[in-house]
């Protein structure tokens, strides 16, 4: 089928402003998605810091309220086993509730031992360099490595 010369160029004057719509929408969606994944990126990192910092904050509150008991064993006052049990009791009274619910402060040495579990206190003095929690993230390994 041949098109007349006058519908041709009606056909013409139909494709240009469709063609412009087009790399409009493109251009638009384009610009959005750009924009949403910058806007979404900062939000996650915002939300990340906030989680670290107060991480940090959780733990300068423990390390403040050991830190007495360790003076006093360094100065002599007291026996390490009695700074231990010391510890011990007052680290399991730092319990919190969060947006996860009941929340606590637990202490862990480099190499992997569970030194104070206010909630599982049978982990105590065990190795639990590869407790996971419910998404497999290796606790421990990665809270030595953040330290």
């Amino acid at each position: 089928m041949i098109l007349s010369e006058g519908k041709r160029e009606g056909l013409s004057l139909l494709i240009k402003p469709l063609i412009a719509i087009l790399m409009l929408v493109c251009l638009s969606v384009g610009a959005f998605y750009i924009v949403s994944q910058h806007y979404i990126n900062t939000l996650f990192q915002n939300v990340e810091k906030k989680y670290r910092q107060d991480l940090v904050n959780i733990v300068s509150v423990a390390r403040h309220a050991v830190e007495p008991l360790l003076a006093r064993t360094r100065s002599g006052e007291i026996t390490r086993e009695e700074a231990i049990l010391q510890i011990r009791k007052l680290v399991r009274t730092m319990t919190y509730d969060d947006q996860y619910g009941k929340n606590y402060v637990f202490m862990s040495s480099y190499k992997g031992a569970m030194l104070v579990q206010p909630f599982e206190q049978e982990k105590e003095m065990t190795n639990q360099w590869n407790l996971q929690d419910a998404r497999g993230l290796y606790i421990i390994r990665e809270l030595v490595k953040a330290a």
